[in-house]
């Protein structure tokens, strides 16, 4: 059995099918919760990549970021020789970074809608009450499923 850090060696595996079941395994198993060293392997194995298609990003989508990783993925997503799959999943990794480290990136974030959109939404959340968030929560709950 291998432990994490070992497993957190494979995602630099050049075997995609072995990279990306390490990825999967962090995903899965929630360990990547604390643990800000994943982002950085996930971003070196871009850098090593031939085709970055191959890397199954949606893996880390919750993988905690630093401003450091952000900007990283910021470039990614903003290099035109980005491949346009690639740039979808990196905008779903930067829609799920906390709400604490996008400061230093407001201006960007105001640039792409879609980001925009979410960041919005994360902010209208975290100035609600806790009876507004309740009052949100039951809205959700009787609201009729829409074809």
């Amino acid at each position: 059995m291998f432990n994490t850090e070992q497993v957190k060696s494979f995602i630099l595996h050049p075997e995609p099918a072995v990279s990306n079941t390490a990825l999967r395994y962090f995903a899965d198993s929630f360990l990547y919760e604390h643990d800000n060293t994943l982002m950085p392997l996930v971003l070196q194995k871009l850098k090593q990549c031939k085709d970055t298609e191959e890397v199954h990003l949606f893996h880390a989508y919750k993988f905690p970021q630093t401003e450091e990783t952000i900007r990283e993925l910021l470039a990614w997503y903003q290099s035109p020789s980005t491949h346009y799959n690639t740039r979808f999943l990196v905008l779903g990794i930067l829609k799920n970074c906390d709400l604490r480290l996008l400061d230093p990136f407001m201006e960007s974030v105001q640039e792409i809608p879609e980001w925009k959109i979410k960041v919005d939404q994360k902010i209208r959340l975290s100035k609600m009450t806790d009876q507004e968030l309740l009052d949100e929560f039951s809205l959700h709950l009787t609201a009729p499923e829409s074809a």
